[in-house]
């Protein structure tokens, strides 16, 4: 019992750590991801079986869950260079 109580405390300890680090979008985006791990770990731990359903239920979840993170850097990409061009056209203006 006390192993599995450490082992979640532990968990919940650095879900917490690193969602105070990074955007709460981001943060969602990441979690949304936990079904795939825990598929996977459940092949790899306790040799569950995935038919095609199952891989096609990962793989979806994993490739929306890469997409809309690579999406959501090229857009905070494109607006800190929107902001950037911003504030030296205002700098022009102003002199």
């Amino acid at each position: 019992m006390s192993l599995g109580l450490v082992s979640c405390a532990t968990a919940y300890t650095l879900q917490i750590w690193g969602q105070k680090r990074v955007a709460p979008t981001r943060a969602a985006v990441l979690f949304a991801g936990e079904p795939v791990f825990a598929a996977l770990f459940a092949a790899l731990l306790l040799s569950e079986r995935f038919d095609a359903r199952k891989l096609c239920g990962v793989g979806l979840v994993a490739l929306a869950v890469v997409l809309t993170l690579r999406r959501g850097q090229s857009e905070s990409e494109s607006e800190s260079e929107s902001v950037a061009g911003s504030s030296e056209s205002e700098t022009e203006l102003m002199q």
